[in-house]
């Protein structure tokens, strides 16, 4: 009997995995009336957000926009009523869908606003080196774009060693967000496990020269193959290696209260 109960409940628990995000991530492209061969970037970043909810999405709540955003609505509620390190970093992943579904944008957009982000990234860089030119900066990209979930609205975030006093943000018109550390907090930042497992270091006299090449990367990565065309990108699945998902808490800090 209670083998049968057993068998029956996993019949009844929806399936979970890369496998089903991808799967959902292609039925909302019907949903809004987008296709995918000039939409691959936006499905993998949907794909990667459903797979950052880490639990399967009800199949009544995969029918509609308002359906899946009523849903994320009442998990935020529940993360929020948790109150727990895990549900308030799981609580991020619902904001970010919805956002995502209200906001699509084709892979030519995504590219045009990679170029735009490199661009207010190189500009701040050249103030602070006309600021101390002497001064050995280094710089480490954070964030999505880390772990190549970049779109059209992504911002690159990042910290700095600077010769200042406890932590100054910088932030360049909605497109780059840094953070600059005094020498000692930098480099214990740096030297965190936390910290170095979700960062970039982008090297070289010319730092933003590299954050074309880390997206680039990531997406092959998890399996699309990028051309750059004239005013954009052409983007087409080059197979299905294990795709990196972003993991925002170890487990063991999931049940620690706020």
């Amino acid at each position: 009997m209670r083998y049968a109960l057993l068998v029956l409940l996993l019949l009844c628990t929806p399936a979970f995995g890369q496998e089903v995000c991808d799967r959902e991530a292609s039925q909302f492209l019907t949903i809004l009336h987008l296709t995918e061969h000039n939409h691959q970037v936006y499905k993998e970043n949907l794909a990667t957000l459903f797979f950052n909810l880490r639990e399967p999405v009800p199949e009544e709540a995969l029918g509609s926009v308002e359906s899946l955003r009523s849903w994320l609505h009442q998990k935020e509620d529940l993360y929020r009523e948790q109150r727990t390190v895990g549900s308030n970093e799981l609580g991020r992943w619902t904001s970010k869908l919805e956002n995502a579904l209200l906001r699509p944008y084709t892979d030519s957009q995504a590219a045009r606003h990679l170029d735009e982000v490199v661009a207010a990234f190189r500009n701040r860089c050249h103030k602070l080196a006309q600021a101390h030119p002497d001064y050995p900066r280094r710089y480490f990209a954070t964030g999505g774009l880390v772990f190549g979930r970049f779109g059209a609205f992504s911002e690159l975030d990042y910290f700095f060693n600077d010769q200042v006093s406890g932590s100054k943000p910088f932030v360049t018109s909605g497109l780059c967000r840094g953070v600059a550390y005094d020498e000692l907090t930098f480099q214990q930042r740096v030297e965190h496990p936390l910290v170095a497992s979700a960062s970039y270091e982008l090297t070289g006299p010319e730092p933003w020269q590299q954050v074309h090449q880390l997206v680039f990367t990531r997406l092959q990565e998890r399996g699309l193959q990028i051309e750059k065309i004239p005013f954009g990108w052409k983007v087409v699945r080059a197979g299905y290696p294990a795709r990196k998902h972003e993991d925002p808490t170890p487990e063991a800090d999931r049940a620690k209260p706020l």
